[in-house]
Formats: C-alpha cells, sequence, structure tokens
C-alpha cells in the first residue's frame, strides 16, 4: 500500500476542526490560545528542515505505513537553495521558499526586489502584527500598492476593510466591503501557490504524487480568520441598526454580508472547501438576525429558506471528507494524479465529485 500523505488527514482536520471554529460567535480579529484557528495553523505549520526528504524514502511495508505518523518533513536547508538558484530568486521562488521554511530574510528580499508584484503585497499584508516590522504608514502604503496592481481583485479592498476595522473607522470599512463586492474577481492566489510549491518539491527530488500531494496543504488560514471577523463586524452593525431601529440599513448591511459569504465560498475564488465552509459561516452571520418568514429580494427567498440550503451544503462537505478518507486509499497512482489535477483546475468540490462518479458505489472502479 502506498503511504497515505498527510494531506488527507490535514483535510478531515479542516473538516472537523474548522466546523467548530465557524459556528463560534465573534470575537474580534486575534485568535489565541486553543481556538480552532490557532489548532489549525499548528497541525499545518511546515515542518522545516527536520530531516531531508532524501532521508526518508516511502515504505513499503503497509503495517508501518498506517502505524507511522502521517507526517512529511520539510525541506533541507540545501535543497532550498538549490530551488532559489533554478528559479533565480525570482519573487514567485521567494515567496514559496519563505512559505516553506518562515525564513524571514527571504520574505524581505522579496519585497525588495519585487514590490510591485501582487503575491509579494499579499504576502507582506499577512504577516502578523505582532511578528511585523511594518509600521501603521508602510501598511497603508502596501495596502495602496495592492489595489493598484490587482485592480479586478476584491481581496486588498477586504484587507483594507480590515485594517479600518481596527482603526475604528465604519464608513471606510462599509465602502471598502462594497468596493470588493463590485470587483469580479476574488483572489488570495492559492492555485498559483499551490503551482509553485509542487516545482518546489519536484525540484527537491520528490516524485510527481509527492509533490503533488505535498503542495495541496492549505497555506495560511489566518485569511479565512480574517474573513470571519469582517463578517462578524457587519454582523454587529446589523444589530445595531435593528436595535435603532433602522430595518432598511440593517438589511443594506445583511445584503454585504451574504454577499460577501457567497464570493468567499465561490471556487472561483479558493479551491479549498475550507473557504466554502467559511463562506458559510460567513453567509450564516446576518441570516441568523433576519425573518426567516420574510422574503428579501437580495436573497430571493425567505431566510430560513436560505438557512435549509447553506445546512444542506455543509452536509455535501460532510461527505466530501468521508468520502475522500475511503476512496483515496483505493485509487491507483494515475488516479491520484488526476484527481490532484482536477482540484486544481475545478476545486476540491469539483475533483470531489470526480470520485464520486469513478470510486462511488454507483458507477466507480472500486466499491467500498
Amino acid at each position: 500500500m502506498r503511504r497515505l500523505f498527510p494531506i488527507l488527514v490535514a483535510i478531515l482536520v479542516l473538516t472537523i476542526v474548522f466546523w467548530k471554529f465557524s459556528n463560534t460567535e465573534p470575537s474580534g480579529t486575534k485568535h489565541t490560545g486553543t481556538n480552532s484557528t490557532a489548532m489549525l495553523k499548528t497541525l499545518l505549520k511546515p515542518k522545516v528542515a527536520r530531516r531531508s526528504v532524501e532521508q526518508s524514502p516511502p515504505s513499503t511495508n503497509a503495517a508501518a505505513d498506517q502505524a507511522e505518523e502521517p507526517t512529511v518533513t520539510g525541506l533541507s536547508a540545501d535543497q532550498i537553495a538549490a530551488y532559489l538558484l533554478k528559479y533565480k530568486r525570482n519573487a514567485e521562488s521567494l515567496l514559496t521558499a519563505f512559505a516553506e521554511c518562515q525564513d524571514k530574510a527571504l520574505l524581505k528580499e522579496a519585497a525588495e526586489k519585487f514590490p510591485n508584484d501582487p503575491r509579494v503585497q499579499l504576502a507582506m499584508l499577512m504577516q502578523d502584527k505582532s511578528d511585523s516590522e511594518l509600521t501603521s504608514e508602510e501598511r497603508n502604503l502596501w495596502l495602496e500598492r495592492f489595489k493598484k496592481s490587482s485592480p479586478d481583485n476584491g481581496l486588498p479592498n477586504l484587507l483594507t476593510a480590515l485594517n479600518n476595522l481596527k482603526e475604528g473607522q465604519k464608513d471606510i470599512f462599509v465602502a471598502e466591503i462594497m468596493s470588493s463586492n463590485a470587483k469580479p474577481g476574488l483572489s488570495a492566489f492559492y492555485v498559483q501557490q499551490m503551482q509553485s510549491r509542487e516545482e518546489m518539491y519536484l525540484s527537491a527530488g520528490l516524485s510527481p504524487r509527492e509533490a503533488a500531494e505535498k503542495a495541496l496543504q492549505v497555506p495560511d488560514v489566518s485569511l479565512e480568520a480574517h474573513m470571519k471577523a469582517l463578517a462578524q463586524r457587519l454582523g454587529e452593525m446589523q444589530k445595531d441598526y435593528l436595535a435603532a431601529g433602522d430595518g432598511v440599513a440593517a438589511n443594506k448591511i445583511a445584503a454585504l454580508g451574504v454577499n460577501l459569504g457567497h464570493r468567499w465560498a465561490d471556487p472561483n475564488s479558493s479551491p479549498f472547501v475550507i473557504s466554502e465552509m467559511v463562506g458559510i459561516a460567513i453567509q450564516q452571520i446576518p441570516l441568523k438576525n433576519l425573518d426567516p418568514n420574510t422574503y428579501y429580494d437580495f436573497l430571493g427567498k425567505t431566510a430560513a429558506e436560505r438557512i435549509a440550503e447553506l445546512k444542506a451544503e455543509r452536509g455535501e462537505l460532510k461527505v466530501f471528507a468521508t468520502d475522500l478518507s475511503k476512496y483515496y486509499v483505493q485509487m491507483s497512482e494515475s488516479d491520484r494524479m488526476i484527481y490532484m489535477n482536477r482540484l486544481k483546475m475545478y476545486g476540491e468540490r469539483g475533483a470531489w465529485k470526480w470520485l464520486q462518479q469513478t470510486y462511488g458505489t454507483n458507477g466507480g472502479a472500486v466499491q467500498p
């Protein structure tokens, strides 16, 4: 039996743990202690240079494969250096190497050499403030650069909204979310990051399947937490307007939150199911404050009907986690590659549908 890569375990952990996170009450943007975001970041943090990839060849013992810890170690410093040399230390390779080893010198080099690259701009903005050397003025500068380099991407506006949320500027906060919703795209470059990671692991000597599997690791769930924080603030504003008797303003804020969640859950925004889960959770925040039996134009149905739809979508994602763990171990080498290529092209949900059609009980190659 081939070794089951830790991405499967990570996906299941994401599904179970983030499910809990998506139902928590508003708590701001700072997540510490034992909450689910911290747990996810700990579980998904790359293992750096504990031993090189060449020192841990695939086992041929099925029993040992099942018993050993499902973790592939990170790349060695020499492997990362060779990768950077091969790709001439361009913006993409510097960011990918930084994500692997968390050496801030690599991010600093990328920022100095390629300040106009949108992926570099996002990486700079996603540094935790407690670890970041950016001043408030520098952060604003990176936000403006990101907006300029990505005029059709709504993410720079959402990060600007988050920045203004922390500074208490409510009007700008709402205006930036409206601007984001008006833009055609919403991307954190997850697919590009997956492709870059795969190339890095291939250059380190991993097999195509191993490189593709390892590249599927979710880059950073803190962005998902930031989106939830935006939705929580919108929910608080919605409640404030309702308490003041201004139902029209409350509904406008609710529509803003629902649209934000719908866009974030779109596979065109992110290929990962975790983003869809967060998008569902974002939509539920304003929906819970609405009259369940009232028809709302911005929903095209009653609030209760939309909540039921979201519940059904969450149920499908539970099935996804179960089916993935059940079928992936049965897949051939070629089918695993097909699955991972489909994930990059159509997202996890699209790849899941192919997996069900190919390996499910109603017409699969392998019966469970």
